[in-house]
């Protein structure tokens, strides 16, 4: 715990002499109490081996230890000066009182001294929070400038020159316009999706999936692109394997991992679906590609708010990395983790967990 610099020294020492300079304060100030007519009595000075004790973060054990030591010696220089009052039991309520006091001035200072952390901490947590989104959002911006360049130079083009079009001219503008909507509309999906999380406005309902019927579910959905790159999907599950998992966020998690798969795979390559039961009981489903792969660099930041990890696909497909993190965050909010294992050149396999089916 960081210490104010001008008693930082303080705390470097070892306990033993920390002990035997508090304890010899405390005597000191006793001694002086002792001197002081009553009318000036020194018993605040008490507080400064108290704070001492208690502010290197070691709890309040040692404070209240010292209190006690503290409550003594102020009562045995009070009787010493024969300011005790005669009767027992207002003596005894004097020492409720007194150590009461230091006992509470112990446990109130490790109190506020909690909170001040507690608040250090979450301040920096919230300025790295905010710096990131800052980040993430110039990225996104910037991801969704691009198509929309490509789009608006496309639909310029036609509008002010549409006859010069030959049919073929006008076919190959269809699929450009096609892909730069699709990427669009994928890139916008996703960022309400990650909004609506992060509000707190999507809802969770886990229930027992069958993981290999959602997984063929996902593959089909991607045949048509499959075909048009010659890559061939795998699944290798087993039929009676089930999942506890919320259906919808299951099903992102499979279209994304997938369709980055496919994505960042050349003609004529493959991609296989694994799973298999962890010791954790947990099950833990694998996405493996022959594609591009990518560098540690890369792989490192995937699921990282704020950096930029976006790159084309083998096709040219736009891509923004928005889909990881929302997959990252759907895994955690079902208690488990997702990683990436990649080499450059070699290909890719996403792993994530998921709770077993009850």
């Amino acid at each position: 715990m960081k210490q104010s610099k001008y008693i930082s020294w303080f705390y470097s020492l070892s306990n033993t002499i920390r002990f035997l300079l508090i304890l010899s304060m405390i005597l000191v100030i006793a001694y002086i109490d002792y001197r002081t007519p009553a009318e000036f009595s020194a018993r605040f000075f008490y507080l400064i081996p108290l704070f001492l004790s208690v502010w290197d973060g070691k709890g309040v054990a040692a404070g209240l230890y010292f209190s006690l030591i503290c409550t003594i010696l102020y009562f045995y220089s009070e009787f010493l000066q024969k300011n005790i009052h005669e009767y027992g039991f207002f003596l005894i309520w004097n020492y409720i009182i007194a150590l009461a006091y230091f006992m509470s001035f112990v446990i109130i200072v490790n109190k506020l001294k909690k909170i001040n952390l507690l608040l250090v901490n979450k301040n920096k947590e919230l300025e790295i929070t905010n710096n990131q989104k800052d980040k993430f959002f110039s990225i996104i911006a910037h991801d969704l400038r691009s198509p929309f360049q490509g789009f608006i130079g496309l639909t310029q083009a036609m509008a002010q020159d549409l006859d010069s079009f030959t049919k073929d001219e006008l076919a190959e503008v269809s699929v450009e316009l096609y892909k730069s909507s699709n990427n669009l509309y994928k890139l916008l999906e996703n960022l309400l999706e990650w909004s609506r999380l992060q509000k707190g406005m999507v809802s969770f309902n886990p229930k027992d999936i069958v993981l290999s019927e959602a997984v063929s579910h996902n593959i089909n959905l991607l045949c048509k692109r499959c075909e048009q790159k010659g890559i061939e999907i795998i699944s290798e599950l087993p039929q009676n394997q089930n999942v506890f998992a919320d259906e919808e966020m299951l099903n992102s998690l499979l279209r994304n991992l997938l369709s980055n798969a496919v994505k960042f795979t050349k003609q004529g390559g493959k991609v296989t679906v694994k799973s298999r039961t962890t010791e954790d009981e947990m099950i833990e489903i694998s996405v493996t590609d022959s594609g591009i792969g990518m560098p540690e660099n890369l792989h490192k930041n995937l699921f990282k708010i704020g950096e930029k990890v976006g790159r084309k696909g083998t096709d040219g497909e736009e891509t923004t990395g928005l889909g990881l993190l929302l997959c990252k965050d759907f895994v955690e909010m079902h208690s488990g983790r997702i990683w990436v294992e990649s080499e450059e050149g070699k290909g890719s396999t996403f792993s994530f967990t998921l709770p077993r089916s009850k």
